[in-house]
Formats: structure tokens, C-alpha cells, sequence
């Protein structure tokens, strides 16, 4: 099972908010079973795939007053397929 976490960029963009953000960032670093780490090229946000959750709540508390953030689980679409297809044929 993965995580996807889709953020959003929330409050002004100033130099002085991003490099707050980005402190905060620096600080913490990359999540446990972070796979990669995408950022949108308009500034606006970002996507994130891991495989780890424990620290997901922690980095949504401290990430708040700077992004929005949805988390998703996503399976592979080869695992996906076999299973909607058992519950197709019942």
C-alpha cells in the first residue's frame, strides 16, 4: 500500500514565508519510506508517494500553517486489477 500526498502551497508565496517553509523542511527532512517527492512547476504545491505512515500526522501539524494537505492510499494497478476483477465475477 502506498501514500499519496498531495499539497498545496496555502498563505502568500513571499520569499520570506517560502524560506520559512523551507526551514522547516530542512529541519525535518525526507519522511520514513518516502519514494519521491514531486514539486508542481507553477510553485503551487507538490506530490508526495511514500510507504511509511507514522510520522504523516506529525509532518501535517507541522506543515499546516504553510500547505493544505490531502493523503490517499494507492495500490499498483497490476494489484488493483486481479481484485476488482474477483469482485466483478462474485
Amino acid at each position: 500500500m502506498l501514500y499519496v500526498t498531495h499539497y498545496e502551497v496555502v498563505g502568500d508565496r513571499s520569499k520570506e514565508r517560502q524560506g520559512e517553509l523551507m526551514a522547516i523542511l530542512g529541519e525535518r527532512g525526507a519522511a520514513p519510506g518516502q519514494l519521491h517527492h514531486f514539486v508542481y512547476a507553477d510553485g503551487g504545491g507538490g506530490l508526495v508517494v511514500g510507504e511509511e505512515t507514522t510520522r504523516l500526522y506529525e509532518d501535517a501539524l507541522s506543515y499546516a500553517p504553510y500547505l493544505s494537505l490531502s493523503t490517499r492510499m494507492a495500490v499498483p494497478v497490476e494489484d488493483a486489477v486481479p481484485q476488482i476483477m474477483a469482485w466483478i465475477n462474485g
